[in-house]
């Protein structure tokens, strides 16, 4: 971002020939943003349109998702319902 203005990293990075401010030694791994899962119904045994027996137990099972996605690379998602009868929703 330069100005406000989201700008062209790659004619930053080549044409302008910058260099970063701070390198970090990652001594062999590898450093990548996370992923952002922007669909996801549910995992790991939860499913996102089925309210169990309590709405805690639901809430456990959205953060059991969010601790297990991490192991994937996943930092970010949107739970989603899929298409269901109108009685579910009410839940």
């Amino acid at each position: 971002v330069r100005d406000g203005k989201i700008i062209d990293g790659a004619a930053v990075f080549y044409d302008e020939k910058r260099n970063p401010d701070i390198q970090v030694d990652c001594e062999g791994h590898i450093l990548s943003p996370g992923f952002i899962d922007i669909q996801i119904n549910g995992g790991f045994g939860v499913d996102f349109s089925t309210i169990t027996s309590s709405v805690e137990e639901y809430k456990r099972g959205i953060d059991k998702v969010s601790r297990q996605l991490l192991s994937y690379g996943v930092t970010t998602f949107v739970p989603t319902v899929i298409t269901s009868p109108p009685h579910v929703y009410s839940k």
